[in-house]
């Protein structure tokens, strides 16, 4: 969504946007667990954190590849880390939502 977006340095951009997404998933994971939500469910507690060493995996192999001068790799690593971590970050919700 970042690199969609940006006029320059697209790159930057968006891996800012990837530490914003893991920030915002962390935080969310963080307040759903205080409040006992993966007490219940434990099992999508950690698919949460799963997710979210996926992302950052992402980051690091888009960072790499963007170092080997793959532009069009780095690029699709970025997209990838991007989206899982907002997937991430939306699960708590979409949890909550699902037990209703």
């Amino acid at each position: 969504m970042a690199l969609s977006f940006a006029d320059k340095d697209a790159d930057s951009k968006v891996a800012e946007a990837i530490a914003a997404m893991q920030a915002w998933a962390e935080g969310e994971y963080e307040e759903h667990k205080g409040e006992g939500l993966f007490t219940k469910h434990p099992a999508e507690g950690q698919l949460i954190q799963d997710m979210l060493a996926v992302s950052k995996e992402l980051q690091a192999k888009a960072e790499a590849a963007k170092t080997a001068g793959d532009t069009a790799k780095s690029r699709a690593y970025y997209y990838s880390a991007e989206a899982t971590a907002q997937y991430a970050a939306r699960m708590p919700h979409m949890l909550e939502h699902r037990i209703k």
